[in-house]
């Protein structure tokens, strides 16, 4: 998985595709720490600040990141709940 910084853009193999600012501010550091757990509460904080955001509202976020990239569990590049902890993404 490979993200263009400047257009939000997500490539994955042969497949591009435009995610919202937020939804990249949520990708970006599971891609930095590829095959790490990252915790919910650091994604939430990258996403919205000190300001916004909930757990709830993450995994909502996550749920839309999976479909809109066609992730699929057990493959390379899905985005794995870790239940209490965080998120992993795989490499």
């Amino acid at each position: 998985m490979v993200l263009d910084v400047d257009s939000h853009a997500v490539r994955r193999g042969d497949l591009v595709v435009r995610v919202t600012p937020l939804e990249f501010r949520i990708l970006y550091p599971l891609v930095v720490n590829a095959g790490r757990v990252v915790a919910s509460d650091r994604l939430v904080e990258h996403a919205w600040g000190l300001d916004g955001g909930d757990t709830l509202t993450l995994k909502t976020h996550i749920s839309h990141l999976r479909r809109k990239l066609g992730l699929v569990a057990g493959q390379p590049g899905y985005i794995e709940g870790i239940p209490g902890v965080g998120y992993m993404l795989h490499g």
